[in-house]
């Protein structure tokens, strides 16, 4: 018979806790932040900040991986509801004491300056920058409304409270350096942004060609060029040179009406890197991959569901009649650009609800067979799209058995979604390991997992993901 695991956390990991009380100010708060020390027992850190806002654990998404393991807890500082930007600052627990922490070096602004509500609302724009080119737009439009210094301010602030367990902090703050790019005018000299190191597809070999690179502005519609990058320069950095030296932009962007034709224009410029012609796989990639982006930018009035990568576009490749039946619905909606609202709207001036991407949590799971520290890991990133990943680790003198882990349909198919085998380790040694794969799997239907050793097999409870 077989032994049926249950998910280790079967309830949902953010949750909010009622206040304990907290410094009164920022300015405060940084200065009780500054005195945690890693060690500190929950206890501890309650009697310096009061009680967190929100509570993660290593199942909830945008968890840095280093805190796959069991029994993580995350409190968040300043947050505006589940999964918002702890304004803040944040604690790390790892089995009962401190392990991470941010909000604690360096000086809040001035509230004489910015006082908290308005620095709250611009540091939850400013986070919210990487979710999207509508996002990106809007935040850099507050900003701009703001001024020089407040934005300024605002965006150290950010750097200052952001922490390495928030979701764009492993980005490298790209979408910081977004930002900085669409708030100043390129400088004469050299005539473009400081370059963004290790993008796909790379950078063209004069960069005054598109000076904003990875973006690309057209028509006042940014366009990220680089479906991956590596580690800009440091973001802290590039904003004192900015303070210093650069010129703030003068006028809020102004996207064009009907977005849509931009792709055919940047397609058509000097600023287009899709390698090859249409119809080559790079090329037709990289034209999906912006052609998603502007269909996000519109997303409040032309509503269209990203799918398992990421893209709202279906198929591997661009397909042009797909787009352009796209673009004759968009035309027949006659939509205009709100500046007040900074969004799409219809004619009439309504507007679709702001798209409020769902947050799917995470299923972890140790493989006992192996050891306390593996853990098979399944999450949902769209509707129609799972992923999964298996970590395994493997210490000296503990040896394992070959294991397969599977992922399947809670009904009994022959053939699983998803599988990963682990070849037997004879305790000489140590190693660590981990595979990723993904698989089509519409949302509302349940999965079970698998874990084989030695021909024996447990089976996980069905869930949903």
């Amino acid at each position: 018979m077989k032994t049926k695991w249950v998910l280790l956390f079967a309830l949902i990991a953010v949750i909010p806790i009622a206040h304990a009380k907290q410094p009164a100010t920022r300015a405060q708060f940084a200065q009780a932040m500054g005195r945690v020390k890693t060690g500190m027992t929950a206890g501890e850190v309650t009697a310096l900040l009061g009680k967190p806002d929100t509570v993660r654990t290593e199942r909830d998404p945008f968890v840095f991986d280093k805190y796959d393991s069991v029994g993580v807890k995350i409190w968040d500082y300043g947050t505006a509801g589940p999964h918002t930007f702890p304004a803040l600052g944040s604690v790390c627990f790892i089995e009962g004491t401190a392990r991470d922490f941010s909000g604690g070096d360096g000086t809040p602004p001035d509230v004489t300056l910015l006082n908290e509500a308005q620095l709250r609302n611009l540091l939850q724009l400013i986070d919210s920058a990487g979710d999207g080119t509508l996002q990106l737009v809007q935040a850099v439009n507050a900003l701009q409304a703001a001024g020089k210094e407040k934005a300024l301010a605002a965006i150290g602030e950010y750097l200052r409270v952001e922490s390495p367990l928030c979701k764009f902090a492993r980005g490298q703050d790209l979408h910081v350096m977004f930002l900085l790019r669409l708030l100043f005018d390129v400088p004469a000299d050299p005539g473009f942004m400081p370059p963004i190191v290790e993008t796909e597809p790379p950078a063209p070999p004069d960069l005054k060609i598109i000076p904003l690179f990875p973006l690309a502005l057209v028509d006042d519609v940014p366009l990220n060029l680089a479906f991956s990058a590596g580690r800009p320069l440091d973001a802290a950095v590039q904003l004192a040179s900015f303070r210093k030296n650069g010129t703030f932009r003068a006028h809020p962007l102004r996207p064009p009406d009907n977005p849509l034709p931009v792709l055919e224009k940047l397609e058509h410029s000097p600023q287009w890197i899709g390698a090859g012609k249409p119809g080559d796989y790079n090329y037709d990639f990289e034209k999906k991959f912006i052609a998603s982006q502007v269909l996000q930018l519109i997303n409040t009035t032309f509503r269209s569901e990203p799918h398992e990568d990421g893209f709202r576009l279906t198929g591997t490749f661009f397909d042009q009649k797909q787009w352009d039946a796209i673009a004759k619905k968009v035309a027949g909606l006659h939509i205009k650009w709100d500046p007040k609202k900074n969004i799409y709207a219809f004619a009439g001036g309504s507007s679709l609800p702001q798209e409020k991407p769902p947050v799917y949590m995470r299923q972890i799971w140790n493989v006992r067979a192996i050891g306390p520290d593996s853990k098979l890991i399944v999450w949902r990133t769209s509707s129609n799209w799972i992923m999964a990943k298996f970590i395994y680790f493997g210490h000296e003198g503990v040896p394992f058995a070959a294991t397969t882990v599977k992922v399947c349909r809670a009904r009994h198919d022959d053939k699983p979604l998803m599988h990963f085998d682990i070849a037997a380790f004879d305790g000489n040694g140590s190693l660590s390991s981990s595979g990723g794969s993904g698989a089509d799997f519409p949302a509302g239907e349940a999965l079970r997992a698998e874990f084989t050793t030695n021909g024996k097999t447990t089976t996980t409870e069905p869930f949903t993901p």
